[in-house]
């Protein structure tokens, strides 16, 4: 009998193996998963680790329906859950950690890899906010990005999608991972 197929999310990983090098490393995410993807550009993975050369380096980012800015997200009822306090809004909203990064610390510390940035047409205004604020914020220090709206899709398909192979993010993905920087 043949091997069962692979699961879904194995679409994209077997795809992307020839068009990469083994050496890159590409992250991801989707909705607060694109935060946490984001908030892993601005570790300085060094002090982290505690050595003095970077032990990797990212190739590129993909953001997708991302929440980049928690303000929101402390005034609302998921809050009861998570207990965010002002500080904590403050820490990890990336428009923070963009004001506070800078082309030097591009050239001296670490690098931000270009970003792919996405959301579906039928998000919230407020996502659809949030990806072009930091899409502007990201252009403002220099990182080469480009976004993306996603005809007829909602917060959750945009994602669900990416196995398909005829899906339009899926290729504008695998597009924009290959192309050298």
């Amino acid at each position: 009998p043949s091997p069962p197929p692979p699961p879904p999310l194995f679409f994209p990983i077997s795809i992307l193996t020839p068009r990469t090098s083994p050496h890159s490393i590409h992250i991801g995410g989707h909705s607060a998963g694109a935060h946490l993807s984001a908030c892993m550009l601005f570790t300085d993975w060094r002090e982290r680790l505690g050595t003095s050369e970077s032990p990797f380096a990212f190739s590129s980012a993909t953001l997708l329906s991302g929440v980049y800015d928690l303000g929101p997200i402390q005034r609302s009822y998921v809050n009861d859950a998570l207990q965010l306090t002002e500080s904590e809004v403050k820490q990890f909203t990336l428009r923070n950690l963009l004001n506070q990064y800078s082309i030097q610390d591009a050239q001296q510390q670490q690098h931000i890899p270009k970003c792919l940035l996405a959301v579906a047409e039928q998000d919230t205004p407020e996502f659809k906010r949030q990806d072009s604020e930091f899409m502007k914020g990201l252009k403002e220090v220099g990182v080469a990005c480009r976004s993306h709206e996603l005809p007829g899709e909602d917060h959750f398909s945009i994602v669900e999608r990416l196995e398909e192979r005829d899906f339009e993010l899926t290729k504008i993905i695998l597009e924009f991972i290959s192309e050298e920087k």
